[in-house]
């Protein structure tokens, strides 16, 4: 064996290291890709129907498609079935009121990767109100340097 397929070896046996992983409770739909889980994915994220109908004839066209076999490239066939194709955090039924009530793992995560305090408040569908962080339309910001509309002359 060279070296260098020594080193890629090396390289692919080493596991994920960069901590970017986050244990939260979530809703993740069992592995497996057939109708019944497209529409199951629909009806979570609430979709209305001609989208629903527009997945279902996609998946069905991509169930005729042979997998494509490249010259040069030895990789081993995609097992479609081992793979869950929805995952989200859970939530309460009513949803956070506020980012004081979203899981703090969660939170410490978009702050690593960072995700600006008024995005977070939007990934959750947040009344404005409760964005915090975030100021109102119209209002002053101190990153922005600019003067406010109040105090223009």
């Amino acid at each position: 064996m060279s070296e260098n397929a020594k080193q890629l070896e090396s390289l692919l046996g080493r596991g994920y290291q960069h901590g970017f992983v986050t244990e939260i409770d979530s809703d993740t739909v069992p592995p497996g890709l057939d109708e019944d889980v497209v529409r199951l994915i629909s009806r979570k994220k609430q979709e209305p129907a001609f989208l629903t109908e527009w997945r279902l004839k996609a998946l069905r066209h991509w169930l005729t498609m042979k997998e494509p076999h490249w010259a040069h490239v030895k990789v081993a066939p995609i097992d479609y079935q081992a793979i869950s194709y929805y995952s989200a955090p859970k939530t309460n039924k009513d949803g956070p009121k506020s980012l004081a009530d979203v899981d703090p793992k969660l939170l410490a995560t978009y702050e690593k990767l960072g995700v600006p305090l008024h995005e977070r408040a939007t990934a959750y569908r947040l009344p404005r109100r409760s964005r915090t962080g975030s100021p109102p339309p119209g209002s002053c910001s101190v990153r922005s340097r600019k003067p406010c509309a109040r105090t223009r002359t």
